[in-house]
C-alpha cells in the first residue's frame, strides 16, 4: 500500500490520482491545517460531490478518499485530534 506523509495538499492529490490509499501519521510534524491551504488532512474531506472550487481537490471520488494512520498516545496527537477524522486506523505503540 501507498501511504503519504509530510507532503502539500497538491503533493497527496498526485498520490491519490497514482493510487496512494493511506496517510501516514496524520497531524505528526505536518502544517497546520489552514481553510485555504488544508494539506494532507484536507483530503479527507474531498469527494467528487464536493462543492470546491478546486477542480483536482473535487474530483476525488468517494472510493478514493485515503484512509490514514495517527498516534493516538496523547502526546503525538491531543485527544480531541483523535476523534476529529473519519475511519482512522489507530496506531497504538510508539516510543518517545
Amino acid at each position: 500500500m501507498c501511504c503519504a506523509g509530510f507532503v502539500d495538499c497538491a503533493q497527496g492529490l498526485a498520490g491519490v490520482a497514482s493510487g496512494c490509499r493511506m496517510i501516514t501519521h496524520l497531524f505528526n510534524a505536518m502544517p497546520t491545517f489552514h481553510h485555504r491551504d488544508p494539506g494532507l488532512v484536507g483530503l479527507l474531506g474531498m469527494t467528487a460531490s464536493s462543492d470546491s472550487k478546486d477542480a483536482a481537490l473535487s474530483s476525488v471520488a468517494e472510493d478514493q478518499r485515503p484512509h490514514y494512520g495517527l498516534i493516538a498516545d496523547g502526546y503525538h496527537a491531543h485527544p480531541a485530534s483523535v476523534k476529529a477524522p473519519l475511519s482512522c486506523i489507530c496506531i497504538p505503540a510508539c516510543q518517545r
